[in-house]
């Protein structure tokens, strides 16, 4: 149903095969593999020696074999280990310290052996689907994967699932926590050019503990103190809202006539061609200061659609198009302010004005369907009353959504001042390089902009660090309160919430191939995985709610405002199924 919502994190793999089997949709199965995989570096080798496209490719494939997910702060604790063909019979740990375990590897052929047939037939069971339908699964042959993956890939993916299993070994026997990834010490190149199928091989490996919250009192997370100011629920307006966007996903649009005689004005929709550059502040005048407009806004002079409604774009982008005839070109200037810098991206363009000149090519009139049964039936409602329902049932639950992002927020801030540990230096690091690379795949596609956006990452470190140093100390926080605390979740539960998941991402497949389809692809384990880590720490702020005390005041009440009204015809279908007037403060306020 369209009211449903489902919130899940989706893991760095399921985001980077996405964006691998997307590039290879993109560009071809074997051209592609052969221009991106083959020139990935060694194994461990420093990043800045390797090409971005390579490294996200590497990653890619690394996921797509490694045997352990990494989690840092839940689902990472010590597990007990089955002693099968992955067990590896002799480690040593040669150092121990608060931070660090240093792990000695000795392989027998056999072992090296076994471990690059299990890459192998990982790769093969994991293929794209492009693989399968250009060459049929017969042909993934070893050869296929030499030729098309390059041997020297291939080894560094060993050692890649060797690092895995050997972190998962140590946590095993030693009850110890690890996280991070582990790093081959010496030289990544020799040890990859060493490893060699059916022949012995040894390497060290660092593992970085877990690091463990220390409370700054005894009471740890209890007794938490929050304010928390309500803002006033406008249920009426709200659930105006909510009619208006469903009726505009339901809206006919209708051409204007070529004459000139009309312009565009608010609520049409226009097709138009946007290019443009950057000014820095107070040289409106030098135009050789020029910056080329970011990415993040879209704009890359190619046509596209605008709805004319204030408040789904920058802001005076609405305003300056308004009044455009269709074939006419005009120069619209946007200054942005601290409200548009959702991103890294967009921080630089704080104080700085875009010139854009827009070309509008057609002018569309939004005919929006009447509020009637009919209407209803076509949301797969038996009727407008159920319809009136839905929508208030809707409004009320995105508030107390929101109000339980601002009391996890709230609570967040107050855990972290109740905690003093620091997070190691390269485990920070690591956790901005992967949230980078994540954001990277889901903006980017091409080896070529993949380059490019690699000369964003100092300006990314520098604006994001400290932010994600602060989400990923929480985790462990977090971590630490479902442990005193005992939160687990019940199987059968876990299996319901996912089957909700799962009836949700296939319902948005058609719209949503990239983000739905290809995760959905990915097998059960991980995704539950994934979605049990959210749940326990939706569990674990509950916990802390719980012993916390916790003031909410009411907001002052916002100004008066109305989305549209019903018009006599729609009020009278209203009437006649029984509901009268819904936006009538009868009916939406009790």
């Amino acid at each position: 149903m369209w009211f449903v919502s489902v919130t899940v994190v989706l893991s760095v793999e399921a985001l980077s095969i996405s964006a691998f089997r997307h590039a290879v949709r993109s560009h071809g199965s074997s051209a592609f593999l052969q221009t991106a995989l083959p020139t990935a570096r060694s194994h461990g080798v420093r990043r800045r020696f390797m090409s971005p496209s390579a490294r996200h490719q590497r990653s890619v494939m690394q996921s797509m074999v490694t045997p352990v997910a990494e989690a840092e702060g839940f689902g990472s604790s010590p597990t007990t280990q089955k002693k099968d063909e992955t067990y590896i019979a002799d480690i040593q740990l040669t150092e121990e310290s608060d931070r660090v375990i240093i792990a000695s590897v000795i392989l027998n052929g056999d072992y090296t052996k076994r471990l690059w047939e299990d890459v192998l037939t990982d790769l093969k069971r994991q293929a794209p689907e492009t693989w399968i339908n250009s060459f049929g699964r017969r042909a993934l042959t070893n050869e296929f994967l030499l030729q098309t993956v390059g041997e020297d890939e291939l080894r560094g993916l060993c050692l890649g699932v060797l690092e895995g299993r050997v972190a998962q070994q140590v946590q095993a026997e030693k009850g110890v926590t690890l996280a991070g990834i582990p790093r081959l010490i010496g030289d990544p190149m020799a040890a990859k050019r060493a490893f060699k199928p059916g022949q012995p091989f040894a390497c060290d490996l660092e593992l970085s503990r877990a690091p463990r919250p220390a409370w700054t009192t005894a009471a740890a997370y209890r007794g938490l103190r929050i304010d928390i100011e309500r803002p006033p629920f406008d249920r009426q307006a709200k659930s105006e809202q909510v009619t208006q966007l469903l009726r505009e996903n339901f809206a006919e649009k209708r051409r204007l006539p070529v004459d000139g005689k009309r312009a565009a004005r608010k609520g049409d929709m226009v097709v138009v061609s946007i290019e443009g550059y950057v000014l820095p502040p107070d040289t409106l005048t030098s135009r050789t200061l020029a910056e080329p407009l970011p990415r993040e806004m879209g704009i890359d002079g190619q046509r596209m659609e605008v709805v004319l409604q204030a408040g789904r774009y920058a802001a005076g982008l609405v305003e300056g198009i308004i009044g455009i005839y269709e074939g006419e070109s005009k120069e619209v200037e946007l200054k942005f302010t601290h409200r548009e810098a959702d991103s890294f991206e967009m921080a630089r363009m704080i104080d700085k004005v875009a010139i854009l000149n827009v070309t509008c090519h057609e002018i569309y009139e939004v005919l929006l369907p009447p509020l009637d049964e009919n209407f209803a039936k076509r949301l797969g409602l038996p009727g407008l009353r159920q319809l009136v329902e839905q929508v208030q049932m809707a409004a009320a639950r995105e508030y107390e959504h929101t109000m339980l992002a601002k009391r996890n927020a709230l609570l967040g801030e107050a855990l972290l001042k109740a905690s003093d540990f620091e997070l190691p230096t390269a485990l920070v690091d690591q956790e901005v390089r992967k949230v980078f690379e994540q954001q990277l795949l889901s903006k980017y596609r091409t080896p070529q902009e993949l380059e490019r956006a690699e000369q964003e990452f100092p300006l990314f470190d520098k604006a994001e660090r400290d932010d994600i140093a602060k989400e990923l100390k929480l985790r462990y926080i977090l971590a630490d309160v479902v442990d005193k605390e005992g939160i687990t979740i019940p199987d059968d539960e876990l299996d319901r919430q996912y089957q909700l998941y799962k009836q949700y991402a296939q319902s948005q497949e058609a719209s949503r191939p990239d983000d739905f389809k290809t995760s959905m692809s990915l097998d059960d384990t991980m995704q539950k995985q994934n979605l049990k880590l959210t749940m326990l720490q939706n569990m674990a702020f509950d916990a802390v709610a719980k012993v916390s005390s916790i003031v909410v005041t009411d907001a002052p009440p916002p100004k008066k405002h109305s989305f549209y009204k019903p018009n006599e015809e729609e009020q009278y279908q209203l009437r006649r199924a029984g509901v009268g007037n819904p936006y009538a403060s009868a009916l939406l306020s009790g």
